[in-house]
């Protein structure tokens, strides 16, 4: 973990301490959605690597939010289990990521042999 990492981290759990997880969760989601837009959209490395900042800032911030409400509702048992989960789901979205990428450039393909 780098140090966007560390940031992203302190800046959450302050947040949710003093405000509310939900709305931690939202600000995560909100800038992993605003760092994926200016990263796609991006006409140069500077806007890219800005998008993509935000983008680990907001997965850093949404993974310790949830880490967080895990340790809140569940107890020491089987806490390190719902958090190995947690881990999981990465690689899940990752695989998904790439099967989703396989089934569009093969429907691109589709529509543009068609016109």
């Amino acid at each position: 973990m780098g140090t966007i990492g560390i940031i992203g981290y302190m800046i959450f759990t302050k947040m949710a301490n003093a405000y509310s997880r939900p709305w931690s969760l939202f600000s995560g989601s909100l800038l992993c959605v605003c760092g994926l837009t200016v990263a796609v959209t991006s006409t140069n490395i500077t806007a890219y690597t800005s998008g993509i900042l935000l983008v680990e800032l907001g997965k850093n911030g949404l993974f310790i939010v949830t880490s967080v409400i895990v340790a809140d509702s569940s107890d020491l048992i089987w806490r390190a289990f719902y958090i190995w989960c947690l881990h999981c789901t990465i690689g899940l979205w990752f695989s998904l990521s790439l099967w989703f990428e396989s089934r569009m450039n093969h429907w691109s393909n589709d529509v543009s042999e068609n016109w």
